[in-house]
């Protein structure tokens, strides 16, 4: 018999604000500003150095991947084929670290 999978549920913006407020007794306006602020911070430094480091929570960096050309070449299928040409990508990666690197690896 498979064991059930209890399904992930996450806490939304609005009860991550009422954790904030209740946790350092401020008002849920000023933990939504505390948000708001966090994320330019994270966008400003991202869009300048390509990492962010928050301690203990988590690590976030920019890769990018180099656009490849269209080029002709044998598929999987072992016949000649045209391979579409692909943009350059930026992703952002997140690592855990500190705290949640341990809660992570269990």
């Amino acid at each position: 018999m498979e064991p059930t999978k209890t399904p992930l549920k996450s806490i939304n913006k609005t009860q991550l604000v009422q954790v904030i407020s209740d946790r350092l007794d401020i008002t849920r306006i000023q933990a939504a500003r505390f948000l708001e602020v966090l994320s330019d911070i994270a966008v400003e430094a991202l869009t300048r150095d390509h990492i962010l480091i928050i301690p203990d929570l988590v690590q976030l960096t920019i890769r990018e991947t180099a656009a490849r050309p269209a080029r002709r070449g044998i598929g999987f299928d072992k016949q000649m084929k045209d391979f579409p040409a692909t943009p350059a990508k930026k992703k952002v990666a997140a690592k855990p670290v500190g705290q949640t690197k341990k809660v992570s690896l269990g």
